[in-house]
């Protein structure tokens, strides 16, 4: 993780997130980027092209997140996090940044 996020985070290709116990310990992380899928390779009507497009709705691509990695720290005996946990906070993240776009 360590090596390919600081790689990809100054490349701006991604977004890694720490989760982090009270005392500073990585309890898990999760990274995050911009991906567009082209609509033709799935069976998609014209009306949920243009909601999820945003604008068009002959697009004929989309623009999604993509969680590119999950990971908990299973070297902590006693990690009370859990990947629905790890999920809700990517959730929380996208819906943030949905608010800056």
């Amino acid at each position: 993780m360590h090596l390919k996020s600081i790689r990809f985070e100054q490349a701006d290709v991604t977004r890694t997130y720490l989760i982090l116990d009270d005392n500073g310990l990585i309890l898990a992380y999760f990274s995050l980027t911009f991906k567009e899928l082209l609509v033709n390779n799935f069976a998609i009507s014209k009306t949920k092209i243009k909601k999820l497009n945003g604008i068009s709705k002959n697009a004929n691509t989309i623009k999604v997140y993509l969680i590119g990695q999950v990971a908990k720290n299973f070297s902590l005996n006693e990690n009370p996090i859990g990947f629905k946990d790890i999920f809700l906070y990517a959730k929380n993240i996208i819906n943030i940044s949905k608010t800056l776009i």
